[in-house]
């Protein structure tokens, strides 16, 4: 059964612009999906929601696309689908995760590249 295995630990980045967070702690996160663990490093970085709207939600799922998306060898729609996955296991309601999954698949794939190329792939 899908379902994190860690808690979420992060700091703000203060050299930052906008609201840049790493983590201090290992994010892990089982997933039905991907049938494994996916475990997001120390020291990882992310914005979580990138939709202004819709920040403060999704956190933790937030992360782990963030991840997935940084992963040469991780399908766009794969964690797209880890995405809507981890919404809904998190407690958000279907229909909100399920047009969160339809925007990540219209706009996401330019956000893959720029992630992908900024941590030179995280595989």
């Amino acid at each position: 059964m899908s379902e994190f295995k860690t808690t979420l630990e992060v700091r703000l980045l203060p050299e930052s612009e906008s609201a840049i967070w790493q983590l201090t702690k290992p994010l892990v996160y089982y997933s039905d999906v991907m049938n494994c663990l996916i475990t997001v490093p120390e020291g990882f970085v992310t914005d979580f929601v990138s939709f202004e709207p819709l920040k403060n939600i999704g956190q933790r799922p937030a992360v782990i696309h963030d991840f997935l998306y940084s992963c040469l060898d991780v399908d766009r729609e794969v964690a797209d689908k880890v995405l809507c996955e981890a919404l809904k296991y998190c407690g958000i309601h279907d229909e909100l995760a399920d047009s969160m999954f339809i925007a990540v698949r219209v706009f996401g794939g330019g956000h893959k590249d720029n992630l992908y190329s900024f941590y030179g792939g995280a595989s």
